[in-house]
């Protein structure tokens, strides 16, 4: 699902942000985005460990490692196109 809201708005901003010559606005737009959803994957981790849930507090952890891959490559990325 995490992956699905990835590609979700990876492809808004590649469409509507402005590109400049050297594509920053889309990379900085990216980057923010990708930041917001690794600080909410991170909070929703630790909620769950504190609750008890590990399985749930594992899978949060592993998404956002996937997350931060795949963001960062799909950032630099847009940003070069």
């Amino acid at each position: 699902m995490n992956l699905l809201i990835l590609i979700l708005y990876m492809a808004i901003i590649h469409f509507t942000c402005k590109t400049d010559k050297e594509g920053m606005s889309v990379l900085i737009v990216s980057a923010l985005a990708i930041t917001l959803h690794i600080f909410i994957l991170l909070i929703n981790c630790i909620l769950n460990f504190i609750h008890g849930h590990k399985a749930n507090g594992r899978a949060y952890l592993l998404s956002v490692f996937l997350i931060l891959v795949i963001g960062f490559s799909t950032c630099l990325g847009s940003a070069s196109l």
